[in-house]
């Protein structure tokens, strides 16, 4: 899908009816050239946030601190916090954006994110251990639904990076029979991400400073959540995704021991237990 930057917007002079075009649940129409929504979020009946709280953030959010690249900082880091990354990745060169979001879960708050549909996958996660190095090692989750989660888990593995999230599995007994690099977002993992990301958010455990994030919050429907199309129609939400991804890593962050043992953990040492779901 390919995207247009708007470049003259002119008043017309008419008279006459103005009509709105209601579709249940999501109101995007598809024409020849354009997929269109009309929509406000404030007022679409299934909001899945809470609307007021997002407008209170809104008023609230600041630009970031710094930036380097395409990396976005609100704070610097602190060896005495926890980190960790959520990295939602698609082609790139004009399509859907990559995007990362990174939290310190000691205080709950967004520290970094980024995001840019002109950046190929494999370039993007560069930028992606770049800043997991600059915060420790932190964990990185990639989400590996696609090609580009393949291309991530592959830059990953030839930069050596520590400490990269995988999902043990597990027999009924709790044996592990297999362990998969990367975040797999699926028809029960992304309502379990979106769920308890929310209700962490309306318990007042997240704070939100970026805007970009706020906004793709005050859009997203319950009908997004449960869409699970790929084609030109889809509403992508892809720092958001991230920013869910990144949310879930707060009981996955690694001490120092299963860092230093990461591949060896990959490979099936019993010496140390890596990150588990």
């Amino acid at each position: 899908m390919q995207t247009y930057k708007i470049e003259k917007i002119e008043p017309s002079a008419y008279t006459g009816s103005v009509y709105n075009i209601e579709v249940e649940e999501d109101n995007s129409y598809v024409t020849k050239a354009f997929v269109v929504h009309n929509c406000d979020p404030s007022r679409v009946g299934n909001k899945f946030f809470d609307i007021d709280m997002i407008e209170r953030d809104i008023a609230n959010s600041k630009p970031c601190e710094t930036k380097s690249g395409l990396l976005r900082y609100w704070a610097n880091y602190q060896p005495n916090k926890r980190y960790g990354v959520g990295i939602d990745l698609s082609d790139g060169i004009g399509k859907d954006s990559c995007a990362l979001a990174m939290f310190n879960f000691t205080t709950g708050e967004l520290v970094a994110s980024a995001d840019d549909n002109e950046t190929s996958p494999d370039l993007f996660t560069y930028e992606a251990i770049r800043l997991g190095q600059e915060f420790g090692n932190c964990i990185l989750a990639p989400e590996t639904n696609n090609t580009c989660g393949g291309i991530a888990v592959r830059v990953l593995k030839e930069k050596n990076y520590p400490t990269i999230y995988q999902k043990e599995i597990t027999d009924q007994v709790g044996n592990t029979l297999t362990k998969k690099i990367g975040w797999h977002t699926n028809s029960k993992s992304k309502p379990d991400m979106f769920y308890e990301f929310k209700k962490d958010y309306d318990d007042g455990h997240i704070k939100i400073y970026d805007e970009r994030v706020l906004r793709e919050m005050k859009a997203f429907t319950k009908a997004d959540l449960k869409d699970s199309r790929t084609h030109a129609i889809t509403r992508h939400f892809d720092l958001l995704t991230s920013v869910c991804i990144a949310w879930q890593m707060r009981d996955h962050t690694a001490s120092s021991q299963s860092t230093k043992d990461f591949y060896n953990n990959l490979k099936g040492s019993t010496s140390s237990r890596g990150a588990r779901v």
